[in-house]
This record gives structure tokens, sequence and C-alpha cells, in this order.
């Protein structure tokens, strides 16, 4: 997703909207391989640095349920603040400017993060989900397995086998 600058004067200011697919990072559960997003917003210039501003749309996010991993759908919205400069120091030492070159900027970089930073941390189907049973995987949303879940730490089972001889203790 690029933009064309080179026609922008020192000063101005345009609206920006565009519209693609990120890649899906991986690391990430995300469920599709790309991303269909839409910014929306404005650009200014001010000497050499471009700044970027407005809101990033992703309508259809396809994740997994961090507990029980069911498919689900979430719509995600952030706010973009980025600047851009064509010079490698433009005097922001304590904020980060994306470099560019020529007359356009591509603004994938600087949307993925955004878009990453949009992301939930804990990704659940629904508030009180109970995930997977960790003996049998079975989904315990659906039905109760019956499985002993009460697993002792190793490290504890010399202390666990002296409380259980020595019921007075």
């Amino acid at each position: 997703m690029k933009i064309d600058v080179s026609a922008l004067p020192k000063g101005g200011m345009a609206d920006v909207s565009v519209s693609g697919n990120l890649a899906a990072p991986t690391g990430y559960f995300l469920l599709n391989s790309s991303v269909p997003v839409r910014f929306e917003g404005e650009i200014t210039r001010e000497g050499g640095v471009y700044t970027l501003a407005g809101k990033l749309r992703a309508d259809t996010v396809s994740l997994q349920c961090d507990r029980c991993l069911k498919p689900l759908t979430l719509s995600l919205g952030a706010n973009v603040r980025e600047k851009f400069s064509r010079d490698t120091f433009s005097g922001y030492d304590d904020e980060d400017v994306w470099p560019f070159a020529g007359g356009e900027i591509d603004l994938s970089d600087a949307l993925a993060v955004s878009f990453l930073q949009a992301l939930p941390r804990k990704v659940l189907c629904r508030e009180d989900c109970k995930g997977l049973c960790p003996v049998c995987g079975n989904d315990l949303n659906l039905r109760a397995c019956g499985c002993d879940r009460t697993q002792a730490d190793p490290r504890l089972a010399e202390l666990t086998a002296f409380f259980s001889e020595n019921k007075e203790v």
C-alpha cells in the first residue's frame, strides 16, 4: 500500500484512503494468511517529515480462542500516527521515523505494526471459556470429561509422600 507524496508541498496536507491486504505475521494465531485492511486519514508535510494520522480498520480478522482453539472472527480498529522521512536523521531523536526513498511512501510496515498493536493480548471465544482438558483434549465447554486433572508438581513428590505417611504433622 503506497501513497504518492511527490506533489505535496511543505506545510501541505492531503487526504489518504488506501485499502489492501497485510500479510499475516508469523508467530500469531491468525487463521488467514493475509488480512484485508482499510486506512483512512491524512498526511501532512513539515519540512522533510511526513506525518500520517488516521484510522486503520480490519473487519474480518480470523483468530483462535486461546483456551479451546475454536476459530472466531473479530473486527479491529486502531488509531495510527506515524512519521516518515527521506533523511536518516530527521531531528526526531525520541520518536520512531520510518525511512523512505523517492516520491512514494510504502505504508505496509507501519500499518502492520499498528495492526499488531491492536490485536488483543488474550483472545477468547467467550469470557467464561473453560478450554480443553489437558489429559484427554476434550472441549470442556461442550461436556465434562471426568479426567483427574489434579497433577502434583513432581518436585514436591517427596514432600507429598512425607505428609501421606505422617498424617499427624
